[in-house]
């Protein structure tokens, strides 16, 4: 089956108020991209010969509305196409009460001890050449008129 779900009830530990004081005790959208992180690798998991594993590469998030402390939050992942090792989800989020968030998914299928090998071997001070270079590849841009790192 190419689709898979799991929940979480909001507490504490999930709150935005938490990452950022003073903002709403409702479930973060830091912890709505953990949901869909988890439910997808858990998915692939299934499916995966000893010593492989995925890694997330990409995730859009659309968070739209509000889930307060008590409410149960599921998110649901639907594999919508693969190539290679590359495997790419639809999910959607609800609670209690409506859709709380939607949006796309892609992981990478690796060799565990390899990828772990490469990081330990890319360990090293911010300042070197290939640190610069590789950062240029991170983007994050809100909607609607919002913040933008790496956006020009």
């Amino acid at each position: 089956m190419c689709i898979r779900d799991r929940s979480v009830v909001a507490g504490p530990e999930h709150f935005a108020s938490v990452i950022v004081p003073g903002t709403p005790s409702v479930f973060s959208t830091p912890s709505l991209c953990g949901l869909v992180e988890k439910t997808a690798a858990e998915w692939i998991a299934a499916y995966l010969e000893p010593g492989r594993t995925s890694v997330g590469t990409e995730l859009v998030v659309h968070h739209t509305a509000a889930s307060p402390a008590g409410f149960t939050v599921t998110a649901t992942v639907r594999l919508v196409s693969t190539d290679g090792r590359r495997y790419v989800f639809e999910w959607s989020a609800f609670d209690d009460a409506e859709q709380v968030g939607s949006g796309t998914h892609e992981r990478f299928v690796v060799d565990s001890e390899k990828f772990m090998s490469r990081v330990a071997g890319e360990a090293r001070p911010k300042g070197t050449e290939r640190w610069k270079r590789r950062r240029g590849g991170s983007r994050c841009v809100a909607g609607r008129g919002g913040w933008g790192a790496g956006a020009e």
